[in-house]
């Protein structure tokens, strides 16, 4: 039977070699968004940002027109900010 001995001491330590290009890649609502990093470029932003909408997205302009007047916004000039019907209504924005 053969003898095999360990090695003594505390094991060597193998350092953290840290990524230094990576790919990160974001799903939501159908909205696949690609982050592409690179450290020896810019150590603290993506390089690229590749964003994919699916075929039937419709972005908020679209959206608001295909809806009825009663469940669309509207954007208050004065507030700085969208307000419901009623809101835009008392107001005199409509």
């Amino acid at each position: 039977m053969a003898h095999y001995e360990l090695p003594k001491g505390r094991p060597s330590e193998k350092p953290n070699v840290p990524l230094l290009q990576y790919t990160q890649i974001f799903e939501k609502d159908g909205i696949k968004t690609t982050w592409t990093w690179d450290k020896t470029r810019s150590k603290n932003s993506p390089i690229s940002v590749e964003i994919e909408y699916p075929k039937d997205f419709k972005n908020f302009e679209e959206e608001q027109a295909s809806l009825p007047a009663t469940k669309r916004q509207y954007f208050d000039e004065e507030a700085g900010y969208y307000v419901g019907y009623q809101t835009a209504k008392k107001k005199g924005i409509i």
